[in-house]
């Protein structure tokens, strides 16, 4: 009977440490499933990403044939050796080409907002001046006014005393005659 206890006793351990072992299997394969759905998650919606930026780009595509057919269309019009064509298409050196006249164009534009900013300020110097001048000539009309006032009143002060000084000859001469 002992040998049976004893037997009885080992089935129980033997069954507890697959219970516990089954248990860390659960917990352990749970874990690695939750993982797995995160990175499912995350995996799905890189997808959508991925799917929605080919949709983009596929419209975009679709907004830009236009262009290249209207490219194509250009190059068969041009003369043959109108571009220079170093181991590139002629569809490259045609946007090259359009890429400097926009750079050069764009540089123009710069330059004359530029020259059209010192026009302005340069036409401000000389409203400026023109005011000042204009301030001048009228501090230098009244100046002149004072100045002629003045003028006039020593030309009648001395007509007053030429009048005077003749007055008093025709009284010497009378007196002496």
């Amino acid at each position: 009977m002992k040998d049976r206890v004893h037997k009885f006793e080992k089935f129980i351990e033997d069954n507890e440490a697959k219970r516990r072992r089954a248990i860390h299997k659960y917990q352990t394969e749970l874990r690695l499933k939750e993982q797995k759905n995160y990175e499912f998650e995350v995996l799905k919606e890189q997808l959508e990403e991925l799917r929605n930026r080919h949709m983009s780009l596929c419209d975009k595509l679709a907004r830009y044939k236009k262009f290249e057919e209207y490219l194509t269309r250009v190059l068969d019009d041009l003369p043959e050796n109108y571009l220079e064509v170093n181991n590139e298409s002629m569809l490259t050196s045609i946007m090259d080409r359009h890429k400097t006249l926009t750079s050069t164009n764009n540089n123009l534009i710069e330059k004359v907002a530029g020259l059209y900013d010192g026009m302005e300020n340069e036409n401000q110097t000389l409203d400026d001046m023109k005011y000042n001048h204009n301030q001048n000539i009228l501090v230098i009309n009244r100046q002149l006014a004072e100045l002629q006032s003045v003028q006039e009143q020593t030309v009648v002060d001395t007509t007053q005393m030429e009048e005077v000084v003749i007055n008093k000859q025709d009284n010497f001469r009378h007196q002496v005659e």
